[in-house]
């Protein structure tokens, strides 16, 4: 994720992208570093990818503003409806607040066009090391098996956003 992130600033065609895939990229780098080892996404580092969604969004207007609110609301809203139906049909968590909040955080540096594509991103290399890690140690995977879905949803991002800023995609 380091690489990429550096990789990526170092690719795109001005400043202020290369700032926005640093920023984005150290926030990510974080977040995953501590859904892995602690299964936690800190309120504090979520609260910064969503300020500095919004912030870039209004102050270096790479992106409109009033889309990555509306990122932001369809991402945090969409991940709550899915908690929130989990838990009323299986009567047990299965979504954190901490992967609703870094999906609020999320939808401000993407905006919602972009987010399916995350989430299917996150949830596939979730689900495929889910699977490798089951078989490596001769166990199953199950509705209780636990999966740091932030961890996903962070490489997936740096991954998509890589590609988006690299390539000029919805710029």
């Amino acid at each position: 994720m380091i690489a990429v992130t550096i990789i990526t600033a170092a690719l795109v065609p001005d400043n202020a992208q290369a700032a926005e895939a640093g920023l984005l990229g150290w926030l990510l780098i974080l977040l995953v570093v501590m859904d892995l080892r602690y299964r936690i996404l800190p309120d504090a580092l979520t609260a910064a990818l969503l300020a500095s969604g919004l912030s870039i969004a209004l102050v270096l207007r790479t992106t409109d503003f009033v889309e990555a609110l509306f990122g932001a609301a369809v991402g945090g809203g969409s991940f709550l409806l899915l908690r929130f139906l989990y838990h009323r049909l299986r009567g047990t968590e299965g979504l954190g607040l901490g992967d609703v909040k870094m999906m609020t955080g999320l939808g401000a540096w993407f905006g919602p066009s972009w987010l399916p594509l995350l989430v299917l991103v996150a949830a596939t290399a979730g689900l495929l090391i889910a699977f490798l890690k089951a078989w490596k140690d001769g166990t199953g995977v199950s509705a209780t098996t636990i999966v740091p879905f932030g961890a996903y949803l962070g490489g997936g991002a740096v991954l998509l956003w890589s590609l988006k800023a690299t390539h000029g995609w919805g710029w």
